[in-house]
């Protein structure tokens, strides 16, 4: 028995899979794939707009080594063209530009 059923295409409003065209193959929190807040192309591009990888917080335009940006020894702030070494409760080290 074949317990392997290939599926082209699910999608319940705000999770969806898919296995061809232009839309990204794996997608959840949007009904429109191009727009979902997490997605991965077919080709593995990961689009993830918060969460945690391995004790770094990601949020929309900043990386940083804690929850809380302020106290993170490392902050990446893209909206502000900053990099923080050293949380700015101390002293620290700021790249601006």
């Amino acid at each position: 028995m074949n317990c392997l059923t290939r599926v082209n295409k699910f999608q319940d409003g705000r999770v969806g899979l898919d296995s061809g065209g232009v839309n990204p193959s794996i997608y959840a929190g949007s009904s429109t794939p191009d727009s979902a807040p997490f997605r991965v192309t077919k080709e593995g591009a990961v689009t993830a707009t918060s969460g945690y990888i391995g004790g770094w917080s990601l949020a929309p335009s900043s990386i940083a080594s804690s929850t809380n940006p302020n106290t993170a020894n490392i902050l990446l702030d893209q909206t502000n063209g900053q990099i923080r070494l050293g949380s700015n409760t101390a002293s620290y080290l700021l790249l601006d530009g």
